[in-house]
This record gives structure tokens, C-alpha cells and sequence, in this order.
């Protein structure tokens, strides 16, 4: 069961004053904003707790080996506990080893199945695609329009995986079509080729696209701007960068979801802080929840919090 971040956040007040130990805190990869304003969460959590965080991550999410290799950097630099956003399967086993060595371990994002980690900070991925579908659904609804694009990222990464698997629930159980469902990889130069060579054959005939993350919306808006299609159909998508928030100001993209990445980070640091502490009653998975994003709120200061952790906006 997830506990709700404002929840646990009222407990971290309580968190002593720290002792200077070293906390690493390690990315999935990628250069999307997403995992920069995650290390910017990790490092204030760790300022206020007197704790030295070291945040690494790898260029892309599919660097499997170089991850381990950061990793490994951190417990070079003999730091106490290690806040991990895994991008390999093979990291479920090896957190089990590491926390046999006396490493606790907090996972940030997503999961592995195998895996059981001190706990895990991460959005309600499933619920959160349930609501883009929700979205998609309600906008649609009485227009006659049901022909959707789902975009995927890549097979295996589990935040997405269940994204895309709330959106599809949801679309399937309000009788829409999902009419192609390619995967964009991982980079926004892989998403736009691939997107275009989705949605080109299809000459315009959907009428709405949902993407699952960062690197993905802005692959497909350059091709939906490329299409000439850029505001003419609905995109309902994940995260938020500068150019993101400028195409939604222009009506090129309905509605998005953000995440609270710098949330994220400072909660798994503090997690990790408390566990070095002695404190292991944490509960075993957190909700960092998310936040609608639409030309008609954008510019409301409780949305702003959340986009100018992102580069989006200044508040």
C-alpha cells in the first residue's frame, strides 16, 4: 500500500540533525530534465541534513553496464546508503546483496519485481496513466472522435510499462481504438523517427496521442509539428521541460502530467538518512503524486511550483 507523500512528509520533520555520512544517489539515465531535477530534490535533502550526496547518472536509460559502473563509484567514495533509480532487471538480485553488506538501499521511480529495497519513492504509475486515459476519455467524449495513438517508450522499464498498461485499461473500458502502439526508445531523436514512421502511414487519421514520459513527448510534438498536425490533434502526455511548456502554451499539446521528480529526490534521500539512523519503520512505497497540467492553469502558482523544478517556468 502507497503512502502519500504529503503524509510521510510531515514525519521528516522530525529527522535529527545529521552526522556528514555520504548518501549516492544513482539515475536510471537520459538527458531529460526529469533526472537532473531529481538530483536537485536529493541535494537539498541533503543540505538540510548535513548528509554529502553524491548524485550520478548514466547518458541514457539503456546503459545498463554504466550504471553499475556509478554505482560502484559511489561505494568507492564509502558512502552509507544508495538511493537507486534501476534500469536492468538484474538490479532486483543485487540489491539483495548489497543490503546484505550492510548498504541500504531506497529505490526512486520504479521498481523491480525481484527486488526489496529499504522502500520506494516513486509516482502511482498505473494510476497515473489511468488518469491521462481519463483524460483522453473525457475529451473526447461526445465528438464522435475514438481513434488513439499510444505511444510507448520501451519494453521493460516498469514506471512506463505501467503508464501505458493505465492508459490502454482505460481506453479499452470506454470503447476507444487504440490504433498503433509503437515504442520510441528512450532519446528524443529516437522518438521523433520512430513516431514519424508510426504516424505518417496513418495521414492524419487519429485523433488523439498519448506519450509516457519526457523524451517521448517531445519526440512526437516534432513530428506532430513535422506532420503538420501540431494542435490539430489532442496529445496528452508525461513530464515537463521548457519547450514542452511552450508548446502548450501555443495549444500544440492538451493536457500533461507531471511528476514531482524534486519531491522524488529529497524524499529517498531522507528515507536513507532515517534508515542510517536506525529508523526502519519507513513505509515500503511512497506516492510522490502528480499534477494536471492545461493552457487553463499554467500559470497558477501551485502548478508553477511544480514546472520551475523542471526549467519550465519562472514563478
Amino acid at each position: 500500500m502507497r503512502l502519500p507523500l504529503l503524509l510521510f512528509l510531515l514525519v521528516l520533520l522530525s529527522v535529527p540533525a545529521a552526522d556528514g555520512a555520504c548518501i549516492g544517489v544513482v539515475g536510471a539515465g537520459g538527458g531529460a530534465s526529469f533526472w537532473r531535477v531529481i538530483g536537485e530534490g536529493a541535494k537539498a535533502a541533503g543540505r538540510e541534513l548535513g548528509v554529502k550526496v553524491v548524485y550520478l547518472t548514466p547518458q541514457t536509460e539503456t546503459d545498463r553496464e554504466g550504471q553499475l559502473l556509478l554505482i560502484e563509484r559511489v561505494m568507492a567514495k564509502r558512502c552509507k546508503a544508495l538511493v537507486l533509480a534501476p534500469n536492468a532487471p538484474e538490479r532486483g538480485r543485487q540489491v539483495g546483496e548489497w543490503q546484505r553488506q550492510g548498504l541500504p538501499v531506497v529505490f526512486i521511480d520504479r521498481s523491480e519485481p525481484a527486488a526489496a529495497p529499504f522502500s520506494v519513492v516513486a509516482t502511482d504509475n498505473y494510476a497515473a496513466g489511468r488518469l491521462a486515459g481519463e483524460q483522453i476519455v473525457r475529451r473526447l467524449a461526445g465528438s464522435g472522435l475514438r481513434r488513439v495513438v499510444l505511444m510507448r517508450l520501451q519494453q521493460g522499464v516498469q514506471s512506463t510499462d505501467e503508464r501505458e498498461r493505465g492508459v490502454a485499461d482505460r481506453l479499452r473500458q470506454a470503447g476507444l481504438a487504440v490504433v498503433a502502439s509503437p515504442y520510441l526508445g528512450t532519446t528524443v531523436a529516437s522518438a521523433r523517427a520512430a513516431s514519424e514512421q508510426a504516424l505518417r502511414p496513418l495521414d492524419g487519421r487519429f485523433d488523439a496521442v498519448f506519450t509516457p514520459n519526457e523524451t517521448t513527448t517531445e519526440g512526437t510534438l516534432l513530428t506532430l509539428q513535422r506532420l503538420g498536425l501540431a494542435g490539430k490533434v489532442m496529445m496528452v502526455g508525461f513530464d515537463v521541460n521548457r519547450r514542452l511548456f511552450t508548446a502548450m502554451r501555443q495549444g500544440s499539446i492538451s493536457l500533461l502530467i507531471l511528476q514531482r521528480p524534486f519531491q522524488m529526490g529529497y524524499t529517498a534521500v531522507t528515507l536513507a538518512y532515517r534508515m542510517l539512523r536506525g529508523q526502519t519503520d519507513a513505509p515500503r512505497a511512497i506516492d510522490s503524486g502528480v499534477t494536471l497540467l492545461t493552457r487553463e492553469n499554467m500559470d497558477q502558482q501551485e502548478i508553477l511550483y511544480f514546472s520551475v523544478y523542471r526549467g519550465a517556468a519562472k514563478p
